[in-house]
């Protein structure tokens, strides 16, 4: 399959992942990130690749073949050099914020051009935080938002995320119809997700060209700060 087709058949002018699902612990007990090692990552939401930096390794360089990707990738990379702890999980869209706005404002002179440019037309996704605005994360959003009240109350659903002491801690045991709701309603739902995945990967593999763009993760070992992204 030529590129041109790829690009017809998946579109690369959207954040596909805003945030990496996989377990870190395990990728970088796999690939032990060390010292004078070089990594080469999938970029994808950039997450897995930030992890890296965990074993001090001399460089870690993140590809994809979705250029969007890596302008969400550097933009978490300046955030992440430049913004405390909490300012930088607000930002982000961890927690509430004041003006993410007016964070942006501060942090874009330090993006490339076309980064830049492409976060200044899509302000909207830096005001509803970054974290929150890929494809895959929409359909949580939806699944949580419009189909799971319909599974379980708020009650249940409060219940189970509720703050519990080690002690005190129970299994989460809905009855028998809730859990049949969720059973029923998961494969229904999910299954179009994983579908789509799976062909999109797929139709990426045949081009052979995943390396396309690209972005060095690790440049500086200190980092100017930025201040002026609270409130």
């Amino acid at each position: 399959m030529r590129r041109d087709d790829l690009t017809q058949r998946v579109n690369f002018e959207i954040i596909r992942y805003a945030n990496c699902w996989e377990d870190a612990e395990v990728l970088l007990a796999g690939l032990e990130p060390g010292p004078g090692k070089r990594v080469l990552s999938i970029g994808s939401a950039g997450d897995n690749s930030f992890s890296c930096l965990a074993g001090d390794p001399e460089m870690v360089v993140a590809v994809d073949v979705n250029r969007i990707q890596l302008f969400l990738i550097e933009l978490k990379k300046v955030c992440i050099r430049n913004l405390e702890w909490e300012e930088a999980l607000a930002f982000l869209g961890f927690h509430a914020a004041g003006d993410r706005e007016k964070c942006f404002r501060s942090l874009k002179g330090q993006l490339t051009s076309e980064a830049k440019a492409y976060w200044e037309s899509n302000l909207a996704m830096i005001r509803g935080g970054v974290i929150h605005q890929g494809k895959f994360e929409r359909y949580f959003q939806l699944f949580s938002g419009k189909i799971l009240p319909w599974i379980h109350s708020k009650r249940v659903i409060d219940g189970l995320f509720c703050t519990k002491t080690a002690g005190g801690a129970s299994p989460f045991l809905p009855s028998k119809m809730e859990y049949l709701a969720l059973a029923a309603s998961f494969p229904f739902f999910f299954q179009q997700i994983c579908d789509g995945q799976i062909r999109a990967r797929s139709r990426v593999s045949e081009t052979g060209s995943r390396l396309r763009f690209k972005i060095h993760i690790r440049e500086s070992r200190r980092p100017a700060r930025l201040g002026g992204c609270t409130g």
